[in-house]
């Protein structure tokens, strides 16, 4: 028996509820976007290195729990619930403030030092004469406190000393100066706040020997510092750099890599995943201020070449193609005009052609300048000399000479830094849009490679997760990296069928699903009519006098800018107007031929992170 829903007149307190809850969840959902646009923003614009964002991202995701225990073992006793956990820390604090009797030591001979030891206490007390502290000295000494700490038990930090006012100086002045004059030290000032500290305690002076050549061995010999014999050791750390006896380029690229990946896991859950994660523009921002820095620090010094750089250009490019979204075999000219990065290789010369503007710059009588000197103007191209290979990359940008430099007193640090930037920027550019040109796959993303910038088909407006969750298929459409029919026959060694598997009326081409294929008609229908407008609008507003393709505009918009690339108006308008339409168009394609096709999606997981 069916039934029917009896028709009455809407009751107004209900309709009042339901338009009251609505608007009060469209306040709330547009006070988060804030939120999230102003997370953004400060990652954005964060320093390189910024220690203090970094750990606040990383204390943001741990969580309130982390901070509790509900079990406390104190020797032989176990200790559950708040109370008595408390009471365990008590026990255990006290049983370290007792004095123990030293089972290890010869009774007497401690008595004795015992009571030599309150023999001088009681002689220095006799002559000690009180110099009083000064209200200078203890400004002095204020202002020399680490801010932004934790307060102590008593919510008391750095910052109420600093501003406390004259009352509080002129109090503590006097309790610094009792203290002082009868060498006693209240127990109220020993309260505090007790924290373990674990320090690396290894021995800082070892002997590493230096292997030149395979056909010279050594012996080993044994070598001593205050009567204290070294350890002899292969590979050891000095400032950040592992220095090994073999290879230190290839063990200082392990390390870093170790601890970039580190570094990527401890900001997984703020969204560095790639899919289901943060923009990529934002995504891209951290990597450059968290993950890079520490990917290639000290390698301006080794200047690694040969399969040393290419072990850390494939992590480097395997990073960036994850954080996108793009798969593993993208042409690799893609992930740098989409990202706006410099090559890993780029980036190592910046770093070195840096370290050598500050070494020109320096007293003609330090040593790095004498040494410079030298070795310009006596080695050959045939030495190992790190100053002859960073001549060779002069050339390779075009850099007026080394030597030459060394001597030119009037270029600053900022000119210096803008000609680097300019040579090598430069250059790369120009090399990436050409090896662009050599892969069909990548024939409608154009040349729009800026520095810096993400291209625009990788940014978004606003902090719209569900905008943010179109960009993979959109980029993937537009690397071609999508996998469609024709190209899994090309590729797969079953050759599968490139027909269609919708229509089953034509190959499967990229043409063929964005315009063609009747089954997908209905979504494509009103999207395509819509795009037209506003492309023919913005078009005929900027007098662009050229016949567009519809399918170079829905895979890349921003092809026919041409000489308006630097237009920020049609830019912004194709941002607003024109590029979400496309975007749109893409991904319910997209999901309207994985719905028919019966294909299961990724499930909304965080991704793994390159090994």
């Amino acid at each position: 028996m069916e039934y029917q829903r009896k028709t009455a007149r809407p009751n107004q307190s209900f309709t009042s509820q339901k338009i009251t809850t609505y608007e009060l969840r469209k306040i709330c959902r547009a006070e988060n976007a804030k939120l999230r646009i102003n997370d953004r923003q400060k990652l954005t614009e964060a320093r390189t290195m910024d220690s203090k964002l970094h750990y606040q991202l990383i204390r943001k995701q741990r969580g309130k729990l982390n901070r509790f225990i509900d079990e406390l073992q104190v020797g032989n006793n176990c200790f559950k619930g708040d109370e008595n956990i408390l009471e365990g820390w008590k026990l255990h604090f006290a049983n370290l403030a007792k004095q123990s009797e030293p089972t290890n030591f010869d009774q007497e001979y401690f008595s004795l030092i015992d009571s030599e030891y309150s023999q001088i206490i009681e002689i220095c007390q006799e002559v000690y004469d009180h110099e009083v502290v000064s209200t200078e000295e203890f400004e002095k000494a204020i202002k020399k406190l680490n801010r932004n700490k934790s307060a102590d038990i008593f919510g008391i930090t750095t910052e109420c000393l600093i501003y406390g006012g004259e009352t509080l100086e002129y109090m503590l002045l006097n309790i610094i100066n009792a203290s002082f004059k009868h060498c006693y030290i209240t127990n109220s000032l020993k309260t505090g706040t007790l924290s373990p500290i674990f320090k690396n305690k290894a021995r800082k002076s070892v002997v590493l020997p230096v292997i030149t050549s395979k056909k010279v061995s050594y012996e080993d010999e044994k070598w001593f510092m205050k009567d204290k014999l070294m350890p002899v050791v292969n590979k050891t750390a000095h400032i950040g750099i592992q220095r090994d006896s073999r290879d230190t380029t290839a063990s200082t690229i392990e390390e870093n890599l170790k601890k970039a990946r580190r570094t990527l896991y401890s900001l997984m859950h703020q969204g560095l995943h790639g899919e289901n994660g943060l923009d990529p523009i934002t995504s891209v921002s951290l990597l450059q201020t968290f993950v890079f820095p520490v990917m290639f620090y000290g390698l301006e010094v080794l200047l690694p070449n040969g399969k040393n750089l290419d072990s850390i250009t494939k992590q480097y490019k395997k990073i960036i193609k994850q954080i996108l979204s793009l798969p593993v075999n993208v042409a690799d000219p893609a992930i740098y005009i989409i990202s706006g990065l410099l090559p890993a290789e780029a980036i190592i010369h910046k770093k070195a052609l840096i370290l050598f503007g500050s070494i020109c710059r320096a007293d003609c009588n330090a040593t790095e300048w004498k040494i410079a000197e030298r070795q310009l103007g006596l080695k050959t191209f045939k030495s190992n000399s790190w100053f002859i290979v960073l001549k060779t990359i002069f050339l390779k940008y075009g850099i007026q000479d080394p030597y030459t430099s060394l001597f030119d007193q009037t270029i600053t640090k900022l000119k210096w830094k803008h000609m680097i930037n300019q040579k090598v920027n430069t250059y790369w550019t120009e090399r990436i849009q050409q090896d662009s040109l050599m892969f069909s796959s990548l024939q409608y993303l154009g040349g729009m490679y800026r520095i810096g910038k993400c291209h625009p088909t990788a940014s978004t407006c606003s902090a719209n997760i569900r905008d943010i969750s179109r960009i993979p298929i959109r980029l993937k459409i537009l690397t071609g990296s999508y996998i469609l029919q024709t190209k899994r026959a090309v590729f797969n060694i079953t050759n599968p069928d490139p027909t269609c598997m919708l229509c089953g009326k034509s190959d499967e081409t990229l043409s063929h699903f964005l315009l063609v294929c009747t089954e997908l008609e209905n979504i494509r229908m009103t999207l395509i009519r819509e795009i037209i407008e506003v492309c023919s609008v913005l078009f005929a507003k900027y007098k662009l006098n050229i016949k567009f393709d519809l399918l170079t505009i829905l895979i890349n918009p921003y092809y026919y800018c041409g000489e308006q690339w630097n237009s920020r108006n049609l830019i912004s308008d194709i941002d607003q107007l024109l590029e979400p339409l496309c975007r749109c168009l893409c991904y319910k394609l997209h999901a309207k031929r994985y719905q028919l096709l019966d294909i299961q999606t990724k499930p909304r997981t965080v991704r793994k992170l390159a090994k």
